[in-house]
């Protein structure tokens, strides 16, 4: 690994020298609401879960976000929800609760469940949440 190290090339840098991400804020209070999911319900809910921001208004004092959290099943919307809407109280909490701490600031968190049936084996499904990138076209 040293001999292959020492041979290549030194290029020039992608990114700025204080930039820690190329991710976007919203990506990470995206990943902090769905680490509540996993949080709050274990083995309840396996990794089947994606949290699509749908709103994210920095103007106000307190900024408001809105996401949906995205399961393949009614069943696990009924875990997320919980009797009386207790568990998504709970993941609204923990996750504002990180999102806060990373801000630094106070947030508005408005979360919902929504079924989207099959999305983990579904192309356009996981394009639109982020988990594959569009094709970058050759239009100029």
């Amino acid at each position: 690994m040293r001999a292959l190290v020492e041979v290549l090339p030194e290029g020039p840098a992608l990114f700025a020298d204080d930039t820690l991400t190329d991710r976007p804020e919203k990506y990470f209070v995206a990943e902090r609401i769905r680490e509540a999911v996993i949080g709050e319900t274990g083995a309840e809910v396996p990794y089947v879960t994606a949290v699509e921001i749908e709103s994210y208004d920095e103007r106000p004092t307190v900024p408001r976000i809105r996401a949906a959290i995205h399961v393949e099943r009614d069943g696990q919307k009924k875990i997320l929800v919980g009797a009386g809407g207790e568990r998504i109280k709970a993941i609204g909490a923990r996750a504002r609760s990180s999102i806060e701490q990373f801000l630094g600031k106070q947030v508005f968190l408005e979360l919902w469940v929504q079924v989207t049936p099959d999305w983990t084996r579904n192309a356009d499904a996981l394009k639109n949440l982020g988990y594959v990138q569009a094709e970058k076209s050759d239009a100029k």
